[in-house]
């Protein structure tokens, strides 16, 4: 994957450093499989469909991030003040 840089300045705040498809626990805690776009300035966005815009994670130096197993991780977003469970899509 190598380096990934996210730097807030004018010329990359546009920039989109990685996206994919991650799946995303709701607050029901049913999967949903979303499009991710993690852009250069720490916003992760994501989307149904790669076009139905859903919501965003503001990710900062101050943003915790845990693993709590293999294929999952939880984003604390300190702008909302909430927890995303995010995981690697089923391979099936």
């Amino acid at each position: 994957m190598g380096n990934v840089a996210l730097i807030g300045s004018p010329d990359t705040e546009n920039k989109v450093a990685i996206k994919g498809q991650l799946c995303k626990k709701n607050w029901y805690g049913n999967k949903q499989i979303r499009f991710f776009e993690l852009y250069q300035y720490g916003e992760l966005k994501y989307y149904k469909d790669m076009k139905d815009y859903k919501g965003s994670i503001t990710l900062s130096a101050n943003s915790k991030i845990i693993k709590v197993a293999k294929t999952t991780i939880k984003v604390r977003c300190e702008k909302k003040d909430k927890d995303y469970i995010l995981m690697q899509p089923d391979s099936s």
